[in-house]
C-alpha cells in the first residue's frame, strides 16, 4: 500500500533518531588515552592490568539528554576554524548550555537518575564524560555524592575512579575532601592519586586555614613517598619547590634608571645699590 506524503516524512523522522541514537553510543565508546584536564595536565593510564567491566547503560530521560550533549560536543570538536562562526555552530553551541542546563533541572527533581548517567559518561569515551560532568556537577548536592564517593572508593576501574573525581571537583563536604585525602594516599593508579592531589591543591583556598595546613602536609608528604616520580614531581611544584631537569624561570632584572642631570642653579643677581 502506497503511504502517504505525510506518513513517508513521519517514518523518514523515526529512522534519523534511532539512528541518531546509534551515532551517540557509538561515539562514547570506552578508551586508553591519556586524561587531558582544562588545565593541560595528563593523568597517564596505569600499568596495572584493568580489572572489572564497563557498566551498562540505563535508557532515561536524563541518560539521553547526556547522549545529546555528548553529540553536540563531538560536533563542536569537529569544526574547522571558520566553522566555529556560522550560525549553525552558535546554534549547537546554545543547545549544549540548554541540554546541559534541562539535564541539571531533571537531576535535582529526580536525583535517582544521576547513577545512570554515571554509568553512560563512565562506558564512552574518557575525555567526554569529564566535560558533561563540568556542565551539571552544579546540580549536585550533599545528600547525593555518596555515589560518586563511593566510585572513587570502590571502582575497579581506573576510569570510573576518574570520572568520579570529575563530579567531586569543588564538592565542599567534608566527606568528599576526606575521600580526595585517601585516594591521594592509597590508590593503587597514580593518574587517580595525582588528579585527586590536583583537586586538593585546588581546594587550599576555599577551606579553612587548618585544614588547608592539613592539604599542604599531605601534598609535601607525596611529594617525598609517592611511589610515581610524575606524581612526586607534581606534588613538589604545588609546593613551589624546585624539581630536577626542571628549567628555571629566567630572571628579570630591572634596568636602572638613567642618570639626571644636575639642575642648574639661578643666575646670581648682583645686589644694587640704592641711589
Amino acid at each position: 500500500m502506497k503511504r502517504s506524503l505525510p506518513g513517508q516524512l513521519a517514518l523518514a523522522a523515526l529512522i534519523l533518531l534511532v539512528g541518531g541514537a546509534i551515532v551517540w553510543r557509538a561515539a562514547l565508546r570506552p578508551s586508553s588515552a591519556p586524561l587531558r584536564t582544562a588545565a593541560g595536565t595528563t593523568a597517564e593510564p596505569s600499568a596495572l592490568p584493568e580489572q572489572g567491566s564497563v557498566p551498562k547503560v540505563q535508557d532515561t530521560p536524563a541518560a539521553n539528554l547526556a547522549l545529546r550533549i555528548a553529540d553536540l560536543l563531538s560536533k563542536q570538536d569537529r569544526r574547522t576554524p571558520g566553522e566555529a562562526l556560522d550560525e549553525l555552530a552558535k546554534s549547537q553551541d546554545r543547545d549544549i548550555l540548554l541540554f546541559a542546563q534541562q539535564l541539571s533541572d531533571l537531576l535535582r527533581r529526580d536525583p535517582s537518575q544521576w547513577r545512570a548517567v554515571f554509568d553512560l559518561l563512565d562506558s564512552g569515551d574518557t575525555l567526554m564524560g569529564p566535560r558533561i560532568a563540568a556542565l551539571i556537577r552544579p546540580a549536585l548536592d550533599d545528600a547525593n555524592e555518596g555515589e560518586f564517593i563511593g566510585s572513587l572508593q570502590s571502582a575497579p576501574r581506573r576510569e570510573t575512579r576518574l570520572l568520579a573525581i570529575s563530579f567531586l571537583v569543588g564538592r565542599p563536604s567534608n566527606e568528599s575532601l576526606s575521600a580526595l585525602m585517601t585516594s591521594t594516599q592509597s590508590d593503587p593508579d597514580h593518574g587517580v592519586r595525582f588528579m585527586s592531589l590536583r583537586e586538593l591543591a585546588m581546594r587550599q583556598a576555599q577551606v579553612s586555614p587548618e585544614t588547608a595546613a592539613k592539604i599542604d602536609d599531605l601534598i609535601r608528604q607525596r611529594a617525598q613517598v609517592d611511589p610515581s616520580p610524575e606524581v612526586r614531581n607534581s606534588a613538589l611544584r604545588m609546593t613551589g619547590q624546585p624539581v630536577a631537569g626542571d628549567r628555571p624561570a629566567p630572571k628579570t632584572t630591572r634596568a636602572p634608571a638613567p642618570a639626571m642631570a644636575p639642575k642648574p642653579k639661578p643666575a646670581e643677581v648682583p645686589a644694587t645699590t640704592p641711589r
